[in-house]
């Protein structure tokens, strides 16, 4: 490998030309993002992870706006992530009583069920 002398000059133009092609890098990628501004049915279903029938009835309850084109729907891109970034709404938990006594221990059960072959083994 052999190194390469620059002189100040001709560093400070490299540098000057590689910001230069990193802007347009980023210009690029902007106008790609502009581009894909709306989502169809396919692309959110991979994006959420969702059936058809879910996405169906996000826009039956209005959860989800969208706009209609032909026969396919679209929905705006900047509002599905935004979505995502809000998370789902928090679930409600309902305290579940505390088990009740019984006179079974040690990991024994009670029969139920006087049908049950075992039972009619034991003739209990």
């Amino acid at each position: 490998m052999q190194d390469i002398l620059f002189s100040r000059k001709q560093y400070q133009a490299v540098v000057t030309r590689l910001d230069e092609m990193k802007d347009d890098v980023t210009s690029i990628k902007l106008k790609s993002n502009k581009e894909k501004e709306y989502l169809d049915n396919f692309d959110l279903m991979q994006l959420l992870h969702v059936s058809y029938r879910t996405v169906q009835r996000w826009r039956r309850s209005g959860n989800l706006p969208y706009r209609k084109i032909g026969k396919k729907f679209y929905y705006k891109a900047d509002f599905v992530m935004d979505l995502c970034k809000l998370g789902p709404e928090p679930w409600v938990e309902i305290e579940q009583p505390p088990p009740t006594d019984t006179a079974i221990e040690n990991g024994d059960q009670e029969i139920t069920c006087k049908r049950c072959p075992l039972f009619l083994m034991l003739n209990l």
